[in-house]
């Protein structure tokens, strides 16, 4: 297996777990606790997020420690981008009658090639 094959795997594995993360939290904080949609929303992925960048930085993409502060800074950059293309895509299929969980899927989907994009090439680059 190549070296991108590997970083591509292992990446698609921690997405998947991160997925979990995201839409366990959403479902718990949405139905069980009662938050709004969108502040439930926000909280999961935010939470996902973190867990997506330790496990990309210490095992994907094996970077040093040493350059943490770096890493993080356009790991935050990218959250941002992601967290507000979320938000908007989320609402725009819920606008045309989509639940909340199906939304959340597909935004999942679309987001995850350009993630995986901006991680290899901007975010872990050396």
């Amino acid at each position: 297996m190549s070296t991108r094959q590997e970083e591509l795997f292992k990446y698609s594995l921690i997405g998947v777990i991160s997925f979990l993360i995201d839409y366990i939290f959403l479902f718990i904080l949405e139905s069980k606790v009662k938050i709004d949609v969108m502040p439930s929303v926000i909280f999961a992925f935010l939470l996902s997020a973190c867990f997506n960048f330790y496990m990309n930085f210490k095992y994907t993409f094996r970077m040093k420690s040493s350059s943490l502060s770096v890493y993080l800074i356009k790991y935050i950059a990218t959250v941002i981008v992601s967290l507000i293309l979320t938000v908007a895509i989320v609402n725009l299929f819920m606008e045309v009658g989509l639940y909340v969980y199906t939304s959340k899927l597909i935004s999942v989907i679309i987001l995850f090639i350009i993630n995986f994009y901006l991680s290899k090439n901007y975010i872990y680059r050396i």
